[in-house]
């Protein structure tokens, strides 16, 4: 009798290892991987405001510590562009209400791969990229170039100064 229940908890197990096998592994952004953007005008990083899980929760430039609300992880949406996900929400970077205007907020929210929420990764040096959304076609900016931690990012049209160019690190 005991046999039979040991060879009875043996295939159970092997069974259930079998099937957690067969299942795709977590998205990095789950297991708290990612990498950090710096904004080099600042050095200061792409930050969701107050760690928040929120949809419409804005995007900043902060300190950089490295803690899940600064962790991204690029998803390809096509061959040249990106999704931005973000490692503590799960959530994408996206211009809020599919605005294409100068200082149209930058938030996160769920993701669904919509035109405001990719962007093009376009290298300007052998460290830095413009991250340029594809519905506008404008980059993501930290406003007025400010050194502030807690300035917002925002979009506006493309002029590769120093407050557009980011490093993935």
């Amino acid at each position: 009798m005991v046999n039979r229940q040991l060879l009875t908890v043996f295939i159970v197990l092997i069974t259930v290892g079998a099937v957690m096998a067969l299942l795709p592994p977590a998205p990095a952004y789950a297991q708290g991987r990612g990498t950090v953007i710096e904004v080099r005008h600042s050095r200061g990083c792409l930050d969701i405001r107050n760690e928040s899980r929120r949809d419409r929760a804005r995007a900043q430039q902060y300190f950089c510590h490295g803690r899940r609300n600064q962790q991204w992880l690029p998803i390809p949406a096509s061959k040249s562009r990106i999704l931005l996900v973000n490692g503590r929400s799960g959530k994408c970077l996206d211009v809020r209400g599919d605005a294409k205007r100068n200082y149209a907020t930058v938030q996160q929210f769920s993701c669904h791969g919509g035109r405001n929420q990719q962007w093009y990764p376009v290298r300007v040096s052998s460290r830095d990229v413009l991250l340029v959304n594809r519905r506008s076609g404008k980059c993501l900016d930290v406003r007025g170039a400010s050194l502030r931690p807690r300035a917002p990012v925002r979009q506006y049209a493309c002029h590769a100064q120093s407050n557009q160019r980011w490093r993935f690190r």
